[in-house]
This record gives C-alpha cells, structure tokens and sequence, in this order.
C-alpha cells in the first residue's frame, strides 16, 4: 500500500521489510501520526539535507576568475605542461599581448605621418 501524505511523507505497510522489490537496510524512522499506535502503516520521510550557505559577494568574480584560468589552461594545452614550462609560456604570451598593446596605442599615430607622407609622395605638397 502506497499512499502519500504531506508532500513529504512515504506511507508504507508496518510490517514491510523491503521498499520497491529491495530489502531495508536499517529499519525506517517510525512516527506514529496523530498519536494512534494500533495504525496499520509507517511515516518514512527522506533525510533532512543541509541548508546551503549564501554565496559570497565575490563569488561572482572568482566563478569569472576560474572559467578564464580554466579555459586559457584548456585552449593553450597548458594542463600538458611542467610548471615551469607553464611560467615561461605565460611569460611569452604576456610579452606577447603587451607587445600588441603598445603597437595597438602607436599605430594611429604611425598611419597619420604615412598618410601625411604618401599625400606628399603623390602631390607633392
């Protein structure tokens, strides 16, 4: 006899010794409802869980954090790599970007004196 009462709660038989075709383990929790003992059936209700803790304020930053260290590591084959093959590539690839930063902040500077040049290269002026 299966019946189900409160959202929670698993009525079963009394005298059952196995729940679904598998033998109990240990026996239920009984709770007799209302107060009556002479009840043919058992509460069964499943484990209390731990109530979760708030997440932080920064946790945002660090699931950020974590997915950009995860998927450089991922996409660079880094995970491969001693670590001190790891810090020289790092180290590459930092030069490498700071390299393309300063070329990136020059170069309209740069484009200005050749467009400056070609216009007198073609005019004359």
């Amino acid at each position: 006899m299966l019946e189900r009462a409160n959202n929670d709660a698993v009525l079963r038989h009394r005298h059952a010794r196995e729940v679904d075709g598998m033998p109990l383990a240990r026996p239920p929790q009984i709770q007799v409802p209302h107060g009556h003992e002479g009840d043919d059936y058992i509460v069964l209700r499943p484990p209390v869980r731990p109530e979760k803790s708030k997440p932080s304020i920064f946790s945002p930053i660090y699931n950020l954090a974590w997915r950009i260290y995860i998927g450089s590591y991922g996409t660079f084959g880094m995970f491969l790599l001693e670590p001190y093959e790891q810090i020289i590539l790092l180290f590459i690839y930092v030069l490498l970007l700071v390299g393309i930063g300063i070329a990136f902040m020059h170069f309209p500077a740069y484009l200005q004196s050749m467009l400056r040049r070609l216009h007198y290269y073609i005019t004359g002026e």
